[in-house]
């Protein structure tokens, strides 16, 4: 037999919520939020610490190519040896001394590596010379026959006048070849060193104190002055 349903056990339609159509979502667990607040500072902590890394990786590279940069350099080109008529020589140095008719006079002597510029530079007896030299077998030579040069000497290769221009004899020159030591190379060259006989003047002695030791640039011409050998031999 059928059990009536009362008044009490009906819903109360006039009370209940209205239908949206929405489909409620349930409570979020106090668990589950704190979880997710904790995950959310660890994504944030991984983020700051990439962050920094990536910057410094890309200043790194900056500096690393900025470096490289500075490396590849352009090798500095040699200076020619010859510069507008004068040659680049090492005045090696000089020597103070009486003739016998007791007049003072100076021996400076100079250096230089012989190239192909050279030709038509030098006095004629040390051109031939170093000719010879080159298709002999020997390791040394010394011409002969120079005789008296104009001799310009200048501290610059810039045009203009001489810083001393005097009159010399050249006693003595040698052409040898000698073995450069570089870096991690050797390398042999031909090398002519003269010397220079002339009047230790004021402008002379200026000339050799200052310059001694040094680079300078040097023209030579043939003289028509004479020096007998009286003049010559010192005491």
């Amino acid at each position: 037999m059928k059990k009536s349903r009362s008044s009490h056990d009906l819903p109360d339609r006039r009370n209940a919520p209205k239908r949206t159509g929405k489909k409620m979502l349930p409570p979020e667990d106090p668990h589950d939020q704190q979880q997710g607040l904790t995950d959310g500072n660890n994504r944030t902590g991984e983020g700051s610490t990439e962050a920094p890394a990536q910057i410094a990786k890309e200043a790194a590279g900056k500096k690393k190519g900025k470096k490289q940069g500075e490396l590849l350099k352009v090798p500095k080109q040699p200076t020619p040896r010859i510069q507008n008529g004068k040659m680049s020589v090492h005045f090696v140095g000089f020597r103070a001394h009486r003739l016998k008719n007791r007049t003072k006079v100076v021996t400076m002597k100079f250096s230089m590596e012989l190239e192909e510029e050279h030709k038509g530079h030098l006095p004629e007896p040390i051109e031939k010379e170093w000719q010879h030299f080159e298709k002999g077998n020997v390791k040394l030579t010394q011409p002969e026959g120079v005789g008296v040069q104009n001799v310009r000497l200048s501290i610059s290769s810039d045009v203009g006048e001489p810083d001393l221009d005097v009159t010399a004899n050249l006693p003595k020159a040698v052409i040898s070849h000698v073995v450069v030591k570089g870096k991690g190379a050797t390398t042999e060259v031909t090398r002519l060193v003269i010397e220079l006989l002339t009047t230790y003047t004021a402008d002379v002695d200026k000339f050799c104190r200052n310059c001694f030791d040094e680079t300078v640039w040097l023209q030579l011409e043939d003289s028509q002055t004479h020096i007998g050998q009286e003049e010559e031999g010192e005491e």
